[in-house]
């Protein structure tokens, strides 16, 4: 069946809320992306590489959405800025407490360091069975949330 946005918001005042395996707010993911650029201001930035994907930013940067653009599909969601879940902001929250939100134990999931500079490596999480990856600081705050 397809997938369609019967209504979209005003994500230009709206905080990004997380829904688990699903989506960013009012972006989800498997949607075809026309829907919501009808509807809201964005930023385009076209994919830089054939292994990257078109990126639309809404909501002022808060939601980086990213697009397959053969199928024009969303493929996944990013918050640096802010995200909430439960009415608990995620961006800064230290891991443990996050983890502990979403009833994860994260001493069993699979992380890896990563370099975002070249002054700064995140330990990123990835968590399947909610489709979330998790961008953690050294000092164990949540920095970046991918859905998808």
């Amino acid at each position: 069946m397809e997938k369609s946005i019967v209504e979209v918001t005003n994500a230009k005042h709206m905080s990004p809320s997380l829904q688990l395996g699903k989506g960013v707010s009012q972006f989800l993911l498997g949607t075809v992306i026309d829907s919501y650029l009808l509807a809201e201001p964005f930023k385009f930035i076209p994919k830089f590489d054939k292994n990257s994907w078109d990126e639309y930013d809404f909501c002022e940067g808060r939601i980086e959405v990213y697009v397959d653009t053969d199928t024009r599909r969303i493929d996944a969601i990013a918050c640096r800025i802010s995200c909430s879940f439960e009415e608990r902001e995620l961006i800064g929250m230290k891991d443990v407490d996050l983890f502990r939100l979403l009833k994860v134990n994260h001493d069993q999931l699979p992380h890896e360091w990563l370099w975002v500079t070249d002054s700064e490596r995140q330990k990123v999480y990835d968590i399947d069975d909610l489709k979330l990856q998790v961008w953690v600081s050294h000092d164990n705050y949540v920095k970046t949330l991918f859905v998808g």
